[in-house]
């Protein structure tokens, strides 16, 4: 199964046609819209994309750069 096909299954997967708040053919043009822009959907925990369309900026109270040890991992979550 290629990526197109993975991600064609992933909308599928939504149950869209359990949402009860739509009628028949709106189910049908979210399905469109989803299936229209599925090249969106993640389709393995290892799907990384950039996106730089936004720039965020953390900004602190004074311009000394902030610093801290990292925090342990507990040993139950290094799976």
């Amino acid at each position: 199964m290629d990526e197109d096909q993975k991600r064609e299954e992933t909308v599928r997967n939504l149950n869209i046609d359990e949402a009860d708040m739509l009628n028949q053919e709106q189910k049908q043009k979210l399905t469109d819209l989803l299936m229209e822009h599925k090249h969106i959907f993640f389709i393995s925990d290892t799907d990384i994309v950039i996106c730089n369309r936004i720039k965020h900026r953390i900004d602190l109270i004074t311009d000394i750069p902030f610093k801290q040890r990292h925090r342990r991992i507990p040993p139950t979550m290094i799976d």
